[in-house]
């Protein structure tokens, strides 16, 4: 699966277009999977569809720390019912070498970590509302989506930079 072709144009709040619930999705700053336990949202799972020492875009080498490599973690977040959302995760080495159990949480939520260590320090959000196929080449040949919110936000740890870019599919809107 291709992702993320081109960079979103990013919004610093999302538009009147957006529904109140989405609105409250879109801009909680704390854990995904928190949330959804929160809202009693059963039989949630997370499955890893790319993983690995891969080259980002252009855009968000941009805004991560520059290296030489890069972590991608790519995962959709489903429940029995629907697909909830997709996430990319760009790490650079750095941040790899500092804490490895990054390479190594399988089925496990990246929140796990970033929203309990302690290490990491959450930018502001971005938003950015796009077609399905500005994002996934091969996804939108496949499925018909109406457009999409997507998020954005930098981790730091240090000096170091972890790119954090969620998608919300329209089934959240009815949790």
């Amino acid at each position: 699966m291709k992702i993320y072709t081109k960079s979103p144009k990013w919004l610093k709040l999302p538009s009147l277009a957006c529904s109140a619930n989405m609105y409250d999705w879109l801009v909680d700053t704390g854990s995904f999977m928190q949330r959804l336990d929160q809202h009693h949202v059963k039989d949630v799972k997370i499955s890893v569809q790319r993983e690995g020492w891969l080259q980002p875009s252009n855009w968000e080498k941009e805004l991560v720390t520059k290296d030489e490599q890069y972590w991608v973690r790519e995962v959709s977040i489903l429940n029995s019912k629907h697909n909830l959302l997709y996430a990319r995760a760009v790490i650079a080495k750095n941040i790899i070498i500092n804490k490895p159990e990054l390479k190594s949480l399988n089925n496990k939520a990246l929140g796990s970590i970033l929203f309990k260590d302690g290490s990491f320090k959450r930018s502001e959000l971005k938003f950015a509302y796009v077609l399905p196929k500005d994002l996934w080449d091969d996804f939108a040949k496949v499925q018909s989506l109406p457009l999409l919110w997507v998020r954005s936000s930098i981790f730091t740890m240090k000096t170091e930079k972890l790119l954090l870019t969620e998608i919300f599919l329209p089934s959240i809107e009815s949790l």
